[in-house]
């Protein structure tokens, strides 16, 4: 990890969070089960499940600390990928929108009654940015109508969490 850089989407992490320590979990386990140590299987699994849930909560908040991970990542599940990935709350959403908005030099608490044209300042140019920035970061594509309906953070939320849902990928 480098401090500031983005949290990796790509490949693997598109399905879950960790698939480094998924090969491990699965390593650790089968391996003793190749030689048939089925008690080995077994111990060895209950350690490295301890010894891994406490690392991955020391490096989850070094990584929140340090990137945009939980507005990239959160949505994902740990350990078990899924074909999508798991639904991301509005929470997640709105913290990639303050992520986008962080990288347009938007200096604003922003929350989702904030306005987009009035609040927040935005030249021509910073608002096709922002629409960009959302569409890179969600991977989801803004069709002209969604802009015209978003008024508020809250309306861009929900317009991006609609077009997840209905599968409008970018």
């Amino acid at each position: 990890m480098i401090p500031g850089e983005p949290a990796v989407t790509t490949g693997p992490y598109r399905f879950l969070r960790h698939p480094n320590y998924l090969a491990v979990v699965l390593e650790g386990f089968a391996i003793p089960l190749v030689h048939t140590a089925w008690l080995t299987a077994l111990l060895f699994t209950a350690l490295n499940a301890v010894l891994l849930s406490a690392r991955i909560r020391c490096e989850e908040a070094a990584l929140a600390e340090y990137s945009d991970y939980e507005g990239r990542l959160a949505g994902r599940r740990r350990f078990v990928p899924t074909r999508r990935g798991a639904p991301m709350t509005d929470k997640h959403i709105l913290d990639g929108i303050r992520a986008v908005l962080n990288e347009l030099k938007v200096d604003r608490v922003v929350d989702p009654e904030t306005h987009v044209r009035e609040d927040l300042d935005l030249d021509s140019l910073q608002r096709i940015e922002l629409v960009i920035g959302v569409e890179n970061r969600f991977r989801v594509r803004l069709e002209p109508e969604d802009e015209e309906q978003i008024d508020s953070v809250g309306d861009l939320v929900d317009v991006i969490r609609k077009r997840l849902a209905d599968g409008t990928h970018a």
